[in-house]
């Protein structure tokens, strides 16, 4: 991938959050630079290894299921930048 093919406002717009010229030129440089890490990584010869899922060899610690007392509707809606009828308020993904 190219430096030009990343859309920082594109993805911005996505996220909803709102980026000030540094900070675009900033998450440019990031997201380039996790992307050429994964370039290199694409490179390594992975034949004959077995897959493997928990790289830590741990067992997985789950909690009960239980009921527990939830958060208030009031609560839960108080930051929320839109909401009606007790309900969260979102554009759909990739709205322009």
């Amino acid at each position: 991938m190219k430096k030009g093919d990343l859309d920082i406002k594109y993805l911005a717009q996505l996220a909803q959050i709102h980026l000030e010229a540094e900070e675009e030129k900033q998450l440019a440089k990031d997201l380039q630079d996790i992307l050429h890490f994964i370039a290199i990584i694409r490179r390594v010869d992975t034949k004959g290894v077995e897959p493997t899922f928990q790289v830590a060899r741990k067992t997985q610690m789950s909690r009960l299921d239980r009921k527990e007392k939830s958060l208030p509707r009031e609560a839960a809606l108080q930051n929320a930048p839109q909401q009606k009828n007790g309900y969260f308020i979102s554009k759909p993904i990739g709205w322009k």
